[in-house]
């Protein structure tokens, strides 16, 4: 699954800006910061789009 940051995000020691990838997340840790308002999943169709960027 992709997250996508909607503002600034520390995760395991390294920062995320507004509109980066979040890798790795455990579903756990993705709830909390989508609960937090400052994460969301992004879909498959959005992240071919990113990546053809």
């Amino acid at each position: 699954m992709a997250y996508k940051a909607l503002g600034n995000i520390l995760h395991s020691g390294k920062n995320y800006k507004k509109g980066d990838e979040i890798p790795g997340l455990k579903k756990e840790e993705a709830k909390r910061l989508i609960d937090l308002k400052v994460l969301e999943e992004e879909s498959a169709k959005e992240a071919k789009s990113d990546s053809a960027d």
